[in-house]
């Protein structure tokens, strides 16, 4: 099971418009969030580079996913010490921080 999700979750991030593409479905982007409950570590550091991917440079998708609590979620995981998850899980965080200039 665990490999069909970490697949899954890494081809989406090498499809084009994936961020449209999640939202079209219906409720893809709450599956995506809900990756994050797993505690198996491929599955999230699969599901936090998805997420980076389809919140990267869409509003819709970062309001959808905020509602949905991923920012709780993301912060549940920034105790980690693996590489593997603490890569993509800085790269989602990033884009769920205000940005001031």
């Amino acid at each position: 099971m665990y490999i069909v999700v970490v697949r899954h979750a890494g081809t989406l991030c090498t499809v084009q418009d994936s961020a449209e593409l999640v939202r079209s479905l219906v409720g893809g982007l709450e599956l995506l969030v809900n990756l994050l409950k797993s505690d198996h570590l491929q599955v999230l550091a699969s599901a936090c580079a998805a997420i980076a991917t389809v919140a990267r440079g869409d509003e819709e998708n970062l309001a959808v996913m905020t509602d949905q609590g991923v920012v709780a979620l993301l912060a549940r995981l920034t105790c980690t010490v693996r590489f593997s998850l603490s890569l993509s899980l800085s790269l989602s965080l990033s884009l769920f921080s205000p940005t001031t200039f």
